[in-house]
């Protein structure tokens, strides 16, 4: 039997497609007829999305049946070998950070924002992608997608007090902001932990948009709101 030939499909929601979170006042109906389109915009293939309630934690969960990641399942990092599910985060100033091998083996999402990332999100999830599925690091592509940059996200100085194992410089990746604050690059803190998971530089990539200053993406930080877009990663077979 011919073995079949997967390809990676993934995308990022904007404004224009609407909020994409239950958490906001629409109906559940309204926001999930939204994310059926932004799936078929991406794919007419694609469907039975998997989503978590998001904590800010590190968690990574392996979806081996879509019906196990009920909604309202806590975690913040998705992972799976299978073919019939899309992987989904929510964010508005958190990076998606999507990853999948060049194979068509595998993929996964994580939710890495200031607390999930003090907590090595990318690398947990990174880790167990490549463990669990036998996995050679070479083979795997990482995208960080459109989130809050350096240029807008100011933070206290005890907020960085986390990262300071890591990166014992802190101005690595953090500069002096207005008054007592911060300007926190999370861009360089994940990319960092990518590296640490053996992943080769050539093969990450950067979308470099910021959630704050471009207004077609939602932004907690700008707009302190409830509304989210959603962030998806699947596995199709290439005909």
């Amino acid at each position: 039997m011919k073995e079949k030939n997967m390809r990676p499909i993934y995308g990022f929601s904007i404004r224009n497609d609407g909020n994409m979170s239950f958490k906001s006042p629409e109906s559940d109906k309204l926001v999930l007829d939204r994310r059926n389109a932004f799936l078929k915009s991406l794919s007419p293939e694609l469907d039975n999305l998997v989503t978590l309630s998001q904590v800010h934690g590190n968690t990574v969960h392996v979806v081996e049946d879509p019906k196990q990641i009920e909604r309202g399942m806590e975690g913040d990092g998705l992972i799976t070998m299978r073919t019939d599910v899309a992987l989904g985060i929510l964010t508005a100033d958190c990076f998606p950070i999507i990853f999948f091998d060049k194979s068509g083996r595998g993929t996964g999402i994580v939710h890495a924002g200031r607390v999930g990332s003090s907590k090595n999100i990318s690398l947990i999830a990174l880790q167990k992608f490549i463990s669990l599925f036998e996995i050679n690091p070479d083979e795997i592509t990482v995208i960080i997608g459109p989130g809050i940059g350096k240029c807008c996200y100011e933070v206290r100085e005890d907020t960085l007090h986390p990262f300071e194992k890591e990166f014992p410089d802190i101005k690595k990746i953090a500069t002096p902001g207005p008054g007592k604050s911060w300007k926190l690059d999370l861009v360089t803190v994940n990319e960092f932990q990518i590296l640490r998971a053996g992943i080769s530089p050539g093969n990450i990539v950067k979308i470099n948009l910021c959630t704050s200053c471009r207004s077609e993406f939602y932004s907690y930080r700008r707009d302190q709101t409830d509304e989210r877009f959603l962030s998806v990663i699947a596995l199709k077979e290439q005909l």
